[in-house]
């Protein structure tokens, strides 16, 4: 038979090992009753944003303020808000508690400037312990403020040429001004569609905006023709040359020399009427009117010589503005002996001509007599 007090000693002895056990486990229960309770704080929400911030993610649950750019994604909207993170120290303050009973409204700083509003929602309540409520919190919505500083895309240019921004064509809509006309189609246009001056406005671009400028034929146009210091603004109110098809270099050739043997009466038929160079021109042609004063009044003075010798031949400068539309330079040298004298005289063409199809045929419609020649420029 045991001893009494042995018994007590056995009782005791478990008695204190289960309240162990227990406060034990109450702890432990109580530890993770709290740390739950603390992870389940809104300010907890917020915090692991800005974790994803830090670690270059988490941009795509923001939505942005203010006016977006229809040249800008979302994706590029992401990225620029994030350069706008990069080497920041970030952190967040509660900025209006109980917006409504189960809403909170957070704001995110990076180096003390505010860059974001969080707003968070509790969608649910637990009671834990006796004195604590767990909540459950959730992102509503993360507003990101996009940069003050934008950039600007200001394009003046001629409105044959398409003018893209990211990717995106400018049209009607961007026009900071209505088109202007160029002075050089000043008579062009009584016959043909003529390209205009424009200027294109695109403002509140958070990204650098890339620029791009195609020809008619949608081949990119090199940028070194329209480039300045300030990138996506400026100004080009030159023509792109091109490759002038032979055919039609040799009829525009053929054009000018007959239409410089007219004035000095090489030509069959000139002393009588503007019919040898009529079908080079429309019907109603200042051109053939002024032709036709000199041949009446100072053909006659031109002095006697032998047929013209050309020389140094040059079409060159060629500008397509259109399928109907287009303009040329024409460089030739032209010697003739004078038959009294014997004397040689050169005379030196330097013209420009415009030419449009009319009823299915070149016809000149305007011409620059060239001051300068440039092929005498790029040899010197």
């Amino acid at each position: 038979m045991k001893k009494p007090w042995k018994v007590f000693w056995i009782v005791y002895m478990n008695v204190v090992l289960l309240l162990v056990v227990f406060w034990l486990f109450f702890l432990f229960y109580v530890r993770n009753v709290l740390e739950d309770y603390e992870w389940s704080q809104p300010q907890q929400e917020v915090e692991r944003l800005i974790e994803k911030l830090q670690e270059g993610s988490g941009s795509r649950l923001f939505s942005f303020r203010g006016e977006v750019s229809r040249f800008e994604t979302e994706e590029e909207l992401n990225q620029a808000f994030m350069e706008r993170l990069k080497g920041k120290e970030l952190s967040y303050r509660l900025l209006r508690e109980e917006i409504s009973p189960v809403t909170q409204l957070y704001g995110i700083y990076a180096d003390e400037e505010k860059v974001a509003e969080v707003l968070l929602e509790e969608s649910n309540e637990e009671p834990v312990l006796v004195f604590l409520t767990k909540g459950y919190w959730s992102l509503d919505s993360v507003e990101g403020f996009l940069p003050r500083e934008r950039y600007q895309v200001d394009v003046t240019i001629p409105d044959i040429y398409e003018v893209s921004v990211n990717g995106i064509v400018l049209d009607a809509g961007d026009y900071a001004s209505e088109p202007k006309e160029i002075r050089q189609f000043q008579y062009s246009k009584d016959y043909v569609e003529v390209p205009k001056l424009v200027r294109y406005l695109v403002n509140g671009l958070v990204g650098k905006p890339k620029v791009e400028v195609k020809d008619i034929h949608g081949n990119l146009i090199d940028p070194a023709l329209y480039e300045t210091e300030t990138e996506g603004n400026f100004w080009m109110d030159s023509f792109v040359e091109a490759e002038m098809d032979r055919e039609l270099s040799d009829m525009v050739l053929s054009n000018a020399k007959r239409y410089a043997n007219f004035f000095t009466k090489d030509l069959e038929g000139a002393r009588k009427s503007v019919a040898p160079i009529a079908d080079m021109f429309p019907k109603d042609s200042y051109y053939l009117t002024l032709a036709d004063e000199y041949r009446r009044h100072d053909m006659w003075m031109y002095s006697a010589h032998e047929t013209p010798v050309f020389s140094d031949e040059t079409v060159c400068n060629y500008v397509e503005y259109a399928e109907d539309f287009f303009s040329c330079e024409v460089y030739f040298d032209r010697q003739m002996k004078l038959s009294g004298s014997k004397k040689i005289r050169k005379d030196s063409v330097r013209s420009k001509f415009y030419y449009a199809k009319l009823d299915g045929e070149w016809k000149i419609v305007d011409l620059e007599t060239m001051v300068d020649d440039p092929t005498d420029a790029a040899e010197e």
